[in-house]
């Protein structure tokens, strides 16, 4: 059984290291892949589909650190409209990496609560998916 606390979002700092986002309270990683529709007469009205392009991205959110490395990092990306290397890593060790950019990057600042984030980082290619023990196998 894996706990959602143990799933982290890293990204690489001005260091060249990896990083923890901090204050992180929530973590999604997604890959999709698009369809291409191969329907046909042959098919007798049943709707027949290929693998088509692929894509994959991390969301999250968090309390808000203003002077964290990694937050300073992802608007500093997001200014600057350049790339970083991200990280998501489960709770077993399994990490998947990959270049991305950030698409969101939003600040909600409530009257009577903690001021939090939120972001969105879109993979630009494929991820590699780095197992628990240290092997890579491309995503």
């Amino acid at each position: 059984m894996a706990f959602g606390v143990d799933f982290l979002i890293y990204m690489q700092t001005a260091t060249g290291e990896y990083t923890k986002i901090a204050g992180q309270r929530g973590g999604t990683f997604t890959r999709e892949r698009e369809t291409i529709d191969a329907s046909s007469k042959d098919n007798y009205g049943w709707q027949d589909n290929e693998y088509g392009m692929a894509s994959w991205s991390i969301e999250g959110d968090g309390v808000l650190v203003e002077d964290d490395e990694a937050y300073l990092a992802l608007e500093e990306a997001f200014h600057n409209r350049t790339d970083l290397l991200v990280r998501f890593q489960t709770a077993s060790g399994v990490q998947y990496e990959g270049k991305a950019i950030v698409t969101d990057l939003s600040i909600d600042a409530p009257h009577d609560d903690l001021a939090t984030y939120s972001l969105t980082l879109q993979g630009r290619g494929a991820y590699e998916k780095i197992n628990g023990n240290g092997g890579g196998v491309e995503g």
